[in-house]
């Protein structure tokens, strides 16, 4: 297989303590690839090792030549013996094509050679920003949030950024400029779980709540009975007061029994902070409260609700139902 590295239309990647040094074809055999114990790959990249299916297409690709508008696998200068094997470099980015050489008999292929320390900042840092960019794309197989923050724990770990949500933020916003705004915020969300890391907000995602309820306070949730208030305990997200609201009145009506709230707010933004919101939410429920004392109010003096069910729209088309139907005709 002929390549001409002249060829390549990739811009080097311009991560925080790593430069591009040169290209070069090199024998798979001169590259060792850091694993585990059990065989997985060390890419803090790929948290939950490599994708078989994934590497199975990149192999049949591979086979048709290389592509010059992508990327080359980097590796950095690294002499070492390994199991009585001696390597020149170490694979830093392309774990799903490195594999997919060798499935494909590819021995030889181009490389981008990078060095990584620069400008004073740490290898594990310098080497973690690198494979981040790398795979801030849209393209072949992305960084899942669960391998984003894999790498985000290893740098705290080493104390490489701080265990702060500022912190996560600043550096995924640095080095993942392609990623998602809504995995951007699940990732920093993961991230501080995982790693404890001090928030400024502090917002309760629903698949943490009732974790967080169960280990602060012995409060009821979802419309369940607490015993020791004799009362149903509801969480409400801000916008959600209406529902719930609502939920409390089934609540009453079925069982003679009283309701409390868990009122928690949206993430504050410059021109709604966190107590403004908070108002927000309480004057929600005061007015519905308003609405259903002027409701039983009317009901009392006029002997009906302030309400009543006008018509059904017509929805049966194959027996030409009218387009609108009272109730009798409904049902």
């Amino acid at each position: 297989m002929s390549i001409v590295i002249a060829e390549l239309t990739r811009s080097p990647i311009d991560a925080a303590g790593s430069k591009y040094q040169k290209t070069l074809i090199l024998d798979t055999k001169l590259i060792y690839v850091p694993k585990t114990p059990s065989g997985k790959s060390l890419n803090k990249a790929r948290r939950k090792g490599l994708k078989q299916d994934h590497i199975n297409k990149l192999s049949v690709s591979l086979k048709k030549g290389i592509d010059y508008s992508k990327r080359p696998p980097i590796v950095v200068k690294k002499h070492q013996w390994v199991d009585g094997t001696f390597y020149e470099y170490e694979l830093i980015c392309g774990a799903h094509r490195f594999a997919a050489m060798g499935q494909a008999s590819i021995f030889s292929w181009v490389f981008d050679v990078y060095e990584l320390g620069t400008d004073g900042i740490a290898k594990d840092l310098a080497m973690v920003s690198l494979q981040m960019q790398e795979n801030d794309h849209a393209h072949e197989l992305p960084s899942t949030a669960d391998d984003l923050i894999n790498m985000i724990g290893f740098l705290i770990n080493k104390k490489l950024i701080e265990n702060t949500e500022d912190a996560i933020t600043d550096y995924l916003l640095e080095n993942t400029q392609n990623l998602h705004g809504a995995t951007r915020k699940k990732v920093v969300l993961g991230a501080v779980r995982s790693n404890g890391a001090h928030q400024d907000i502090k917002t309760y995602p629903a698949d943490e709540l009732q974790k967080f309820i169960d280990s602060n306070s012995d409060y009821s949730l979802g419309g369940k009975h607490d015993t020791v208030r004799d009362k149903f305990g509801w969480s409400i997200m801000e916008g959600y007061e209406y529902e719930y609201i609502s939920n409390a009145l089934k609540k009453i009506a079925d069982t003679d029994k009283g309701s409390y709230f868990l009122m928690h707010t949206k993430a504050p933004t410059e021109n709604r902070d966190l107590k403004t919101r908070r108002k927000a939410m309480i004057a929600a429920v005061e007015q519905l409260e308003r609405g259903i004392e002027k409701a039983a109010k009317f009901k009392q003096e006029t002997g009906n609700w302030p309400w009543h069910i006008e018509a059904f729209m017509g929805q049966d088309v194959k027996n030409s139902e009218k387009s609108f139907l009272s109730v009798l005709e409904a049902v």
